[in-house]
Parts: C-alpha cells; structure tokens; sequence
C-alpha cells in the first residue's frame, strides 16, 4: 500500500482544467488517494472532464458545479483535504469557504489577483488551524533544492546578488495573447501569473540571510497590434512563429466551442489581440543587508528555460532547470564542482513531489516548506514591481512582507 494511502481521508479537486486533472491522475495513480469530488463552474465542459477521468480509470469521480454543493453533499468524515486548482481571480471566495469548512488546503500559485486579496488570505490562514500549503513547486525540484542546500551550508557565503531569468518558448509565451491569461483583471498581471515562481526562488534563497525592502523595475509589450488580421490563426493564410495549428485543445466538446468571458480560443492571433499584460519585464529587488537580486522573463523567446547564478562574498552557484548542470566554485580554495541533477521540464519534476509532501505534512501535522506567507511576499513584489513600472518609481515593499 502506497504510503500516503493508508487511513487518509479523501480529496476535493476544485478546478477540472488541465492542472486540477493533473493532479488528480497524479493523486489517484502515484499516490494511491480516493478524490471524492471535481468541482467546475464551467458546466459546459463536465462532459470532457468526465472524458478525462474514464482515461484515467476513475470515471465514477462526482463532478459538481460549485464549492457549496460539494460540500453540502460530501460530509467531513469522507473528505478533508481541498486542492484549489482555478484561475487566481477566483481563489479567494473559494479559500475563505475552504478555511471555514475545516479542509486542509492546497492553494495554487499565485494567490489572488491583489495585494488586498493576498493579504486576507493570510489573515485567514493564521486562524486556520488546519494545513495550508501554496503550489511554489519548483522548492521542491531537486534541481533548486541542491542549490538551496550548498547556499544553507554557505558554500558560497553572503550571496550579494541573484540573478535568475525564466524564458517562454513562442507557444508557450503566446497563451498571454491568448485565453484567460492575456488579461490583468484576471491574472494581477504577467509578473504575478507567471513569476511568482521565480520572485518566491529569489527570496526563499536569501531568507536565511535577509529579506526584500524594495523593488524596482521595467518591462513592457513588444508584439504590435494589428487588427487587419484575421482574429484566429486558422482564418489566416501568413505563417508565423506564432501560429497556432492544434485547435484539438480548444474548450470544445464533439468539435462545438464553449466560451465564457475569460475564455478566447487558443488559436487566437498573437497580433490581434487585447491582451493588457507585459510580456517581458525585468525586476530589480534590494535586500535589507543591501546585497541585490535580479529577475528577467521574456515570453516571446526562441530559447525557453530557467537559469539562475548566485554570486557570494566565498564563491559562486550557476545552475540550468531544463539541463540539470549545476556549478559550484569556490573562491578561497579555487575548487570547482559539480552538482547536477537530471534535467527536467518547466517544473522541474517537483509536481509529484510537493504534493506528496503536503499529504505527508497532514499526516504528520507539521508546517509545509511552501507557506501563504511566502505566497503574500512573492505577491507583494509581483504587484510592487507592476507599481514600479507603470508609475517610474522604486517602490518599498518591507511592510508588505
């Protein structure tokens, strides 16, 4: 029997979209867990979702259209652990239901749309009593966790500055000129969405030794706009980088489209587009003790990947995600060396291994390494560094986090 399996109550997967399945194949299969319920709003698409759940080898999964039905109908005694897997805009009402109903709760990153909205997420966990755990998955690659591990054993002692770069591929990057991502209302803006990832890497890094006091920062839109284009690639004769040629992953059921009003199909022009997010931007954050870090993402690049390089008072670290290659040098002795793991995709193989961890931390009723207060200061920085951009100013943001 699986080791997460024995006596463990089973698991409400709120959001049937791509991530909220994930989970659930990864939960039901490697993890050996009952999930007692998937709940989306978007009645429409129940029928793929039930598609989705036969392949999976659990179609007798209830779907329910809202949070209150569900947990109107599953009682605490068969159920007591929620995974919130929606659009972050959506995330409050459902946390606020969730903390009140006495789930254990998995929250996707990032945590809300506002700083406002982040920080009554906090305020509501700190009266929580159950365990609260946020989706930063990538704390939990073996890639960023043997960096984490030489920087605690100060390999390279005080590190002075943090340089870290995440880059979209071209279809990736699109998804911000197309659905629900494209819009700031939905997502508080590229930085948020995207890169609070990265923004929660930077400071988990520096957090034995200091923490963010202010932000600065630049970015911008380097796709024009030309709405004499057709709105959809697969009404265009051109060819570009962009084009979008697997229309199969539209919400669309026997080959009808559903929509709603977050919702524009994948194959949308890149060109003809109302997006009003950046898509690229660099973040520039100062430490209490006066060392720096460095943040750049572009989504429209040809090379996608993360990278990061630490530079300390005793060494350095530089590392790859998407190769694994990891570089320790040490000043005082000259000595180089290795510490790579196997590469891995964008998340670097952590999906199965945070979420094992958060079943352990029920389990074992102890604090998740990946915090809502590191949630909220990830946030806070996303949001500052917006401010920053829009405004021409250096914005502090100690008394945010």
């Amino acid at each position: 029997m699986n080791e997460h399996q024995s006596g463990k109550k089973q698991i409400i997967i709120v959001g049937g979209g791509a991530r909220g399945l994930f989970f659930t194949k990864m939960l039901t299969q490697d993890l050996g867990r009952e999930v007692a319920a998937i709940v989306d709003t978007h009645v429409a698409g129940h029928e793929a979702i039930r598609h989705r759940l036969e392949v999976y080898g659990v179609p007798h999964i209830p779907i329910y259209k809202d949070v209150d039905e569900a947990i109107a109908e599953i009682p605490s005694s068969q159920a007591d652990t929620m995974f919130i897997m929606t659009p972050e805009w959506t995330h409050m009402d459902i946390f606020r239901k969730a903390v009140n109903n006495g789930f254990h709760i998995f929250l996707e990153k990032p945590l809300a749309t506002t700083l406002e909205d982040t920080n009554e997420i906090m305020e509501l966990a700190k009266k929580a009593d159950q365990i609260v755990q946020v989706g930063f998955v990538l704390r939990y690659t073996a890639f960023y966790q043997k960096i984490k591990a030489a920087v605690d054993r100060n390999e390279i002692g005080k590190i002075m500055i943090v340089q870290m770069n995440e880059r979209l591929g071209l279809q990736h990057g699109a998804t911000f000129k197309r659905s629900w991502h494209r819009l700031d209302r939905y997502t508080g803006g590229f930085m948020n969405e995207k890169c609070t990832h990265d923004l929660d890497l930077m400071c988990w890094m520096k957090e034995q030794q200091s923490y963010p006091v202010e932000v600065s920062s630049f970015g911008g839109v380097s796709h024009a706009t030309d709405k004499a284009l057709p709105l959809n690639c697969a009404d265009c004769e051109l060819e570009c980088p962009w084009r979008f040629k697997d229309f199969s992953s539209d919400k669309s059921i026997n080959g009808e489209v559903y929509t709603d009003d977050t919702f524009a199909p994948h194959g949308q022009c890149v060109f003809h587009s109302d997006s009003d997010v950046n898509d690229h931007q660099t973040v520039n954050v100062r430490f209490a003790d006066g060392t720096q870090g460095v943040f750049t993402a572009i989504s429209v690049s040809g090379l996608p990947g993360r990278d990061l390089m630490l530079h300390g008072s005793a060494g350095y670290i530089q590392g790859n995600l998407e190769t694994g290659e990891i570089t320790l040098h040490r000043y005082w002795d000259g000595t180089t060396e290795r510490l790579d793991v196997e590469g891995a995709d964008s998340h670097g193989g952590g999906d199965l291994a945070i979420v094992g961890s958060f079943l352990d931390c029920i389990a074992e009723d102890v604090k998740p390494l990946s915090t809502v207060a590191a949630g909220v200061r990830a946030g806070a920085i996303a949001f500052a560094a917006d401010r920053s951009n829009r405004e021409g100013v250096s914005v502090r943001v100690e008394q945010l986090v």
